[in-house]
């Protein structure tokens, strides 16, 4: 993968929408969180990266990985029908804290996984 690929997820088809998210991968343990960001192509596919992030002071720094298309997604350009899946699919999506060539921001007030979704 090249350094554009990494952090430049578009291929020249467009941005339609872009959301930080935070899902919980095992609800019956506390604290099983996962975020990242998703960002949704003109043509349709779904891309995620994941991010890490450390904690201090009231504090997070994130750091996000490498975009990836996301596989089990059936797809779509329409945003709204898109944040309603990924919704039902138990996400909660808010603002993008960094743009998607960015790959850190911070420190950010509260704690990991503290966003507010739309």
């Amino acid at each position: 993968m090249t350094a554009s690929e990494r952090w430049l997820p578009l291929e020249g088809k467009g941005l339609v929408a872009h959301w930080e998210f935070v899902v919980d991968v095992d609800n019956d343990m506390a604290g099983a969180f996962v975020t990242g960001q998703i960002l949704l192509r003109g043509d349709g596919p779904l891309m995620r990266r994941y991010s890490r992030s450390t904690y201090a002071d009231g504090h997070t720094t994130y750091r996000y990985g490498p975009w990836a298309k996301m596989k089990s997604w059936p797809g779509g350009t329409d945003a709204d029908a898109n944040a309603e899946y990924l919704r039902g699919q138990g996400f909660r999506l808010a603002p993008p804290l960094v743009p998607i060539d960015e790959p850190a921001t911070g420190p950010v007030p509260g704690a990991p996984g503290e966003i507010d979704s739309t």
